[in-house]
């Protein structure tokens, strides 16, 4: 839809039209290198009504190769007074702080590096608003939020698709921790829903004491809509 820009205002404006919460925009830069079109479609977001921006830094045509452009995130930003959000290769509080440093962009948006990692919002929600970051979860702590997770995939799925979507949401959590090549290995092989858990709890708990979304600036945050809201990406 990036390449057809008459066609983004006309589908903004009537799904704006028909709804009666704030309605947020989330775009690429544009379709290809020779095509970015990032500012004008911002503007034609901003005129058409939408209330947020989230820009993820990569073309249409990148998928999820090469660095998201953050420069082109601050065009966006340059071109509207609605908040614009950054999005893509926020890996770490690090990379949050300098993503709005390049950009300008009033918030940032947290995407693949949540996987297995929900403790990575902590650390840039404390780089952003100058708190101190938190310490790293205890073993327990992880096993505690694993488990949960756990749980909910069996609640909403049922045992035999959890099963299987455990293997990918599991060895996430296990990513970077000591001994995850050999957890990973044998945990994959695991057929049986309890016997899941009590491997995975085996490991996670004995890590020891420590292992190892929309986030926004706080001088933003109390400008933006607290009800409901609507998201459309093009």
């Amino acid at each position: 839809m990036l390449k057809d820009e008459k066609l983004v205002a006309r589908v903004i404006e009537a799904v704006v039209k028909s709804v009666d919460v704030p309605v947020t925009l989330k775009i690429r830069t544009g379709w290809d290198e020779r095509s970015k079109n990032v500012e004008t479609i911002a503007r034609i977001a901003e005129a058409s009504g939408i209330q947020m921006l989230t820009v993820h830094g990569r073309t249409r045509a990148q998928m999820f190769s090469g660095h998201a452009n953050w420069e082109d995130i601050g065009l966006a930003k340059a071109a509207v007074s609605i908040p614009v959000i950054g999005n893509g290769d926020i890996v770490d509080a690090a990379s949050a702080r300098e993503m709005i440093r390049v950009s300008g962009c009033d918030g940032v948006m947290v995407g693949r590096a949540v996987q297995g990692n929900p403790w990575v919002l902590g650390e840039v929600h404390a780089v952003l608003t100058g708190a101190h970051l938190p310490a790293a979860p205890a073993a327990a702590e992880r096993w505690l939020i694993v488990s949960e997770h756990l749980h909910h995939l069996a609640e909403h799925h049922g045992i035999r698709t959890a099963s299987k979507l455990a293997r990918k949401h599991v060895i996430w959590y296990s990513k970077g921790l000591r001994g995850s090549a050999e957890f990973r290995q044998s945990f994959q092989t695991l057929t049986d829903w309890q016997q899941m858990l009590d491997v995975a709890a085996g490991y996670f708990l004995g890590l020891g004491a420590h292992v190892h979304q929309h986030v926004l600036r706080p001088d933003i945050h109390s400008g933006l809509h607290p009800d409901p809201e609507l998201t459309v990406a093009v």
